[in-house]
């Protein structure tokens, strides 16, 4: 489905939109559906999309948005470039554009504070209890991670 100079939208009241036996392809030169209203699909097969335009619906972000679908189809998302200029909307989830990064570094910076938070608390922990770190294990009677010291004779043993 193609509408170069206009819209695809939501026009009825019908809970389905579109229905195909494989996959569908929807171009607009503006947007595809609403927020109030999205285009309801059944696609047994992939669903492409690419909308040129873009809606703003206040209060929302600076950036309209684009694509507003619901529906199934083969593998429950939208296909679509990344030139789309507004979000994009598969069963109201957001799939464009993708949420900025965590503030304060995420990734390599949380790793590398969790394996110097773990060196710090691994130091008060005896070696021979660190048997991930440890060259060998000995476990002995009393199910010690550590090797029991030789035990002294008693004044029993010794006489």
């Amino acid at each position: 489905m193609t509408s170069t100079g206009g819209s695809i939208l939501d026009g009825n009241a019908a809970p389905l939109n579109i229905q195909a036996g494989t996959g569908a392809t929807l171009t607009a030169g503006g947007v595809i559906g609403l927020l109030a209203a999205p285009i309801d699909v059944n696609v047994g097969g992939l669903v492409n999309v690419n909308a040129a335009g873009s809606v703003f619906n206040p209060p929302a972000p600076a950036i309209g948005t684009s694509i507003n679908m619901a529906g199934v189809d083969a593998d429950n998302t939208l296909h679509f470039p990344l030139t789309v200029t507004g979000q994009i909307f598969w069963n109201g989830v957001l799939l464009w554009p993708l949420a900025p990064p965590v503030p304060g570094g995420g990734g390599a910076a949380a790793a590398a504070a969790a394996i110097a938070a773990l060196a710090v608390l691994q130091q008060g922990v005896p070696a021979c209890r660190q048997p991930l770190g440890a060259s060998g294990l000995a476990i002995d009677p009393g199910n010690s991670l550590c090797p029991a010291a030789a035990p002294t004779p008693s004044e029993s043993e010794t006489e």
